[in-house]
């Protein structure tokens, strides 16, 4: 499995991904090639627009990751997330990425649609305001919510054959 960007994008002040319809068919193409599942990064709207237009040439379940809070992903306010889980056809598996401060909400609101999380250091160093948080306090708190609202966290081989992966 790896990560397909959808379309160009500004990260940070001085990183642009261009990823054009041409670059991002090639390594889609690659992928299929080499039987690499790809992961749907959807930044913005667009980016939705783009894997919505390539779902059926995916093998398996298709995996759309929706990013919000910053750069040029949408505005994290649930709404935005509310239309992208609507636009989804059925069978469509997504997880929910929310950086910095709006990790927490982010993730509450993925798990209440029925979607998966990511959460870690590499998208939010705090726990709380002030507070530096480890990526075990993280997937922990993480957790905690996703059995709270009823929605165990799946195992390595649960979590494979949802996906559609081989095992190692």
């Amino acid at each position: 499995m790896a990560s397909l960007d959808m379309g160009p994008l500004n990260r940070y002040d001085r990183l642009t991904s261009e990823n054009t319809r041409e670059l991002v068919a090639s390594l889609h193409a690659e992928m299929k090639e080499r039987g690499i599942k790809p992961e749907l990064e959807v930044f913005n709207d667009g980016h939705l627009n783009e894997s919505l237009a390539i779902l059926d040439d995916l093998d398996g379940p298709p995996y759309l990751n929706f990013l919000f809070g910053g750069g040029t992903t949408s505005p994290p306010h649930p709404r935005n997330l509310i239309n992208r889980v609507a636009a989804l056809p059925e069978g469509v598996e997504f997880n929910v990425i929310g950086f910095g401060p709006h990790q927490l909400p982010m993730t509450t609101q993925s798990l209440l649609l029925g979607g998966h999380v990511r959460v870690g250091l590499e998208d939010n160093r705090y726990y709380e305001r002030g507070e530096l948080a480890t990526n075990e306090q993280l997937v922990a708190r993480a957790a905690r919510i996703a059995e709270e609202l009823g929605r165990p966290v799946a195992t390595p081989d649960q979590t494979r054959e949802l996906l559609g992966l081989r095992g190692r």
